[in-house]
């Protein structure tokens, strides 16, 4: 790579799973894209890659955690089949508990 071209991250996603006996079969799926990469398919793609890798490891079920007017954030989701499920308040805020896809 040219020395005069800068590298910078545009988003990232993560699959968090756990070895603990009642949780292993369940992962928590993080995405955060940088906002001049917003609306351009990053997230979705990143999503179909930890939904795929969730599949491989033979999770039951993933989560995802937001604060719920975020739209976008929700937009993601429910376009990827996960089904919202329960909401909880944690102080202030809203934060959606999204409970996804079963294989």
């Amino acid at each position: 790579m040219p020395e005069n071209v800068e590298t910078r991250v545009a988003g990232y996603a993560s699959l968090h799973v756990t070895p603990l006996r009642w949780t292993r079969s369940v992962g928590e799926i993080a995405i955060n894209i940088t906002p001049e990469w917003r609306s351009r398919g990053l997230g979705e793609g990143l999503c179909a890659e930890i939904v795929a890798l969730a599949g491989i490891l033979e999770l039951r079920k993933i989560t995802a955690q937001m604060v719920a007017d975020h739209k976008s954030a929700r937009a993601l989701f429910e376009g990827s089949a996960f089904m919202w499920r329960r909401y909880c308040r944690t102080g202030s805020k809203i934060v959606t508990v999204i409970a996804g896809i079963s294989y």
